[in-house]
């Protein structure tokens, strides 16, 4: 898995244009023009042109701005199709955990304070690993609307959340909740480092209790006064098996000052304060992807090649230059396309098998004799 926002931020640029010197075509803007690999998207294949792209796509009357923004999007597919190719199949969950996986009795509760109540959660060390929380349940006394947040102690605002939602509470029952961005980054996102909080400030609770996880099997070990859930037992490169990977997962009450959390003013806590939720871990290439970007220019080239070609096979527009609509050019298209040999399909996987085996090498057997 890999992070696509971080991603195209990263790469877009490493392939660009060269501007046109057929009239009416010379609309390339500067941000398409960059390269900062030196290779053009133009020079990959010779049916490449910003001409056959204008052409092909699907606005007859699209104006230059709005042009440009096509080709950029255009880059940014071309360089997530990629991606995706080369890390199809490494990007698999390594644990799924319900942190708190029994029942509870829905008896005693909690007397809130006036502070942040959450879990403390302090990610790997391993850029390889990244975690998401897929769900989230909440258990209180009185039916209550408020707020959860994810917050990073680098930004420890409510206003700065990378994440909230709204949750209403129901008396007696666990009630959950299914999130898509509560994101555990170890990279971007404007964060390097800290410690993540999931929680709710007490104040908006207006009198609700969180219920205790009283029943005995509703507590999750306790160590050294603080909940440790060890998680991604094994971390398996390439190369090695590295145990030193894990996810510090405590409670806490914290004070605040306003809306912003004081992470310094903190008591531990033995107790979720209502709150459990469902966590994965699982492998992320981002890192490593954009550390060893210009391994991925030529691909990139590539799969403009294929995607412009592909435009020209397919296009449904009446166009102004009929030679694109000619079965010449979509043969040719076709041949240039397909061959077996020469074509882009097959430059482009010979180019991801590269990739593959630059980051994902297989080791050789090695056969030694006893003397």
């Amino acid at each position: 898995m890999f992070n696509e926002s971080i991603i195209k931020t990263n790469l877009s640029g490493m392939v660009g244009w060269n501007q046109p010197t057929t009239t009416g075509y010379d609309i390339v803007d500067a941000g398409n023009l960059g390269s900062t690999s030196g290779l053009k998207f133009d020079e990959g294949n010779s049916l490449v042109t910003i001409k056959n792209v204008k052409e092909t796509q699907e606005d007859k009357d699209i104006i230059d701005v709005d042009f440009n923004t096509f080709l950029d999007n255009l880059q940014n597919s071309c360089i997530i199709d990629v991606l995706t190719k080369a890390f199809a199949d490494k990007s698999e969950s390594v644990e799924n955990k319900t942190l708190f996986p029994y029942e509870q009795r829905f008896e005693n509760s909690h007397t809130p304070g006036s502070g942040f109540v959450g879990v403390q959660i302090r990610p790997s060390l391993n850029k390889r690993v990244s975690a998401k929380i897929s769900n989230i349940s909440v258990a209180f006394d009185a039916v209550k609307t408020f707020k959860l947040y994810l917050i990073n102690s680098q930004k420890p605002t409510k206003a700065d959340a990378l994440a909230e939602i709204e949750v209403t509470t129901v008396i007696g029952q666990d009630v959950k909740f299914y999130v898509l961005d509560f994101d555990i980054p170890l990279s971007g996102a404007g964060f390097s480092g800290g410690n993540f909080y999931l929680g709710y400030f007490e104040s908006d609770l207006d009198g609700a209790q969180p219920y205790k996880r009283d029943w005995e099997n509703a507590s999750a070990p306790i160590l050294s006064g603080d909940f440790l859930f060890p998680t991604f037992h094994r971390f398996i490169n390439h190369r090695n098996i590295d145990n030193s990977g894990y996810i510090d997962i405590r409670f806490y009450r914290m004070g605040i000052t306003g809306t912003t959390i004081n992470v310094d003013e903190r008591d531990s806590l033995s107790d979720g304060h209502g709150i459990n939720f469902e966590y994965q871990v699982y492998n992320d290439w981002t890192d490593l992807i954009i550390q060893n970007k210009t391994l991925f220019a030529r691909s990139i080239q590539l799969q403009m090649a294929a995607k412009v070609t592909e435009g020209i096979m397919f296009s449904t527009r009446s166009n102004s230059t009929q030679r694109l609509m000619d079965d010449n050019i979509r043969n040719l298209a076709a041949f240039a396309l397909n061959d077996t040999t020469t074509g882009i399909r097959a430059l482009l996987n010979k180019e991801i098998q590269n990739i593959r085996k630059t980051f994902f090498p297989k080791h050789r057997i090695m056969v030694k004799t006893l003397r």
